[in-house]
């Protein structure tokens, strides 16, 4: 139990809204992409890694590129809704976001080796354009009421063991929100109303908090694809992906209305308010491998390897820091209102570090029925607990030790079918489970998505239709709060049901 304990309580620090140091979600970000490629792949669970003839293969299994027999063009658009619903201390509150993205262009050229048929090499297929792996952008707001933990008692509590950040406790004690009381040796906040002896809280006063955290940017695939077709019966491809890393966060808490009954005291906090702002950019380099083979025409096996992404990443961060407040004046005898206006650290804060993803493995079987009918079906095999951050001296090492017991391995299913109605139109539909790469079974974090679609193809042109809704489901800790040395810290965590909705169009011309 004292195991589980420990593990709940790393992830829930891991993944605190307000917090921008490289932490397990950072890695978890990166490593948990969710393909977004053509309106055909999506409306079929992106299940293509025994399929191909399809772009979004290139970021799958890239032996399903060798399926082509023409040049190819093709442009995927999207519009992708959020609805985020936030559950803390019994309110809740929805936040909602639309954006519109271009997540897929691709060219394949296909370069026919042996027209006659007097060897097994049919084809050789060349594929560049790039496949969105992750979507960032998104929106949440969470308030609750009668809270009786801060976000300022993890940073009192550091200023009680000698650590002073800038960003936080620094600004902190500098907007009079963390402080000594008569030459004591223990500092404090405004929201505690009891002590032990040695000068640690027990009791906070009950208040409100209300946390805000918005999202833009993405992860684009830049991808180099080689395939070959081996009497269409045998598939080898292999493909170069360079991922463009680019995110934007800002996070904002706010506490206040402190229920100060029976409490005396020459100052009284209103509210405070502290943001933070965080922009994270870099790239990363993968490389994939995969074998599609057709014992038969209707059956068709599937497998692909994809290396460890190496990812190169830097941060710019910033926070500030506005305390609103009343005190006594001893002179008029009277209370008078005060507000800091933005505190900020002296300086920007810069960081550069690297990220290795785990290694995937996808596997894949697809019949087809009658000639009209397709089922596909892909598990792909990731262990999180490699996950592993580099170049950060002692603090990644402690980060490294954490994921390994936090996080495990996973298998994640896709599932897609078509069918032909005649040679023009085609209707489609899937379904994704993503289980929780968490040990700890305290901690939810499942993705499932659905899906469904058309295609019209008419002579050398083409056009798909897919919408798929993502729904999820997880716990989210606010902020960290001290591990020890009392038990009478609660942690603040909030439950985000998260619903996402994308509209995709693909239109594409064979030549």
């Amino acid at each position: 139990m004292m195991l589980k304990k420990i593990i709940y309580t790393a992830v829930l620090s891991s993944i605190s809204l307000m917090g921008f140091s490289q932490g397990m979600l950072d890695a978890y970000r990166l490593s948990n992409t969710q393909l977004q490629g053509t309106a055909r792949a999506t409306a079929m669970g992106n299940a293509f890694g025994a399929l191909g003839g399809d772009f979004t293969s290139a970021s799958i299994n890239p032996a399903g590129m060798g399926l082509y027999m023409t040049n190819e063009f093709e442009m995927t658009l999207q519009l992708g809704t959020l609805a985020n619903t936030a559950n803390y201390l019994g309110s809740s509150t929805k936040e909602t976001d639309t954006n519109l993205s271009i997540p897929n262009l691709g060219y394949v050229a296909s370069f026919k080796t042996n027209p006659n048929k007097n060897s097994s090499l049919v084809a050789v297929n060349v594929g560049l354009g790039l496949n969105r792996i992750n979507d960032f952008n998104s929106g949440m707001v969470v308030k609750g009421s009668g809270a009786t933990s801060s976000m300022l008692d993890q940073w009192t509590y550091n200023v009680n063991r000698g650590y002073m950040s800038d960003y936080h406790e620094g600004i902190a004690s500098d907007a009079g929100l963390i402080y000594t009381i008569d030459d004591s040796d223990f500092a404090y906040h405004d929201m505690q109303s009891q002590y032990h002896n040695d000068g640690e809280p027990t009791e906070n006063l009950a208040h409100d908090q209300t946390a805000m955290v918005y999202q833009e940017g993405s992860m684009d695939e830049f991808l180099f694809s080689l395939s070959f077709n081996f009497n269409h019966k045998f598939y080898l491809g292999a493909t170069l992906g360079i991922q463009d890393v680019d995110l934007r966060r800002s996070s904002t808490m706010i506490e206040g209305n402190v229920d100060y009954t029976g409490v005396s005291s020459n100052i009284y906090l209103n509210h405070y308010e502290y943001g933070e702002s965080l922009k994270t950019w870099g790239t990363g380099v993968n490389f994939k491998i995969g074998a599609i083979y057709k014992p038969i025409e209707q059956l068709r096996f599937g497998v692909a390897v994809h290396t460890p992404t190496y990812y190169s990443l830097n941060d710019e961060y910033d926070t500030y820091i506005i305390n609103n407040y009343n005190q006594y004046d001893d002179a008029s005898g009277r209370y008078y209102t005060y507000d800091t206006g933005r505190v900020l650290p002296s300086y920007i804060g810069e960081y550069s570090y690297n990220v290795n993803s785990p290694m995937r493995t996808i596997f894949s079987v697809a019949g087809v029925i009658a000639k009209r009918a397709v089922l596909s079906v892909d598990y792909e095999y990731i262990d999180y607990a490699n996950m592993k951050f580099k170049n950060g001296g002692t603090e990644f090492h402690t980060q490294n030790q954490l994921i390994q017991e936090v996080y495990k391995s996973v298998g994640n299913l896709r599932i897609g079918g078509e069918y032909r109605v005649n040679n023009n139109f085609s209707l489609r539909a899937g379904y994704e489970y993503l289980p929780s790469p968490y040990e700890s079974d305290d901690w939810e974090a499942e993705t499932m998505t659905y899906s469904a679609g058309l295609g019209y193809n008419v002579g050398n042109f083409y056009i798909d239709a897919a919408y798929k809704h993502i729904a999820s489901n997880q716990d989210q800790a606010l902020y960290d709060v001290p591990m020890s040395p009392s038990e009478t810290y609660t942690s603040p965590v909030a439950n985000i049901e998260g619903k996402r909705n994308f509209y995709t169009l693909t239109l594409g011309m064979r030549f």
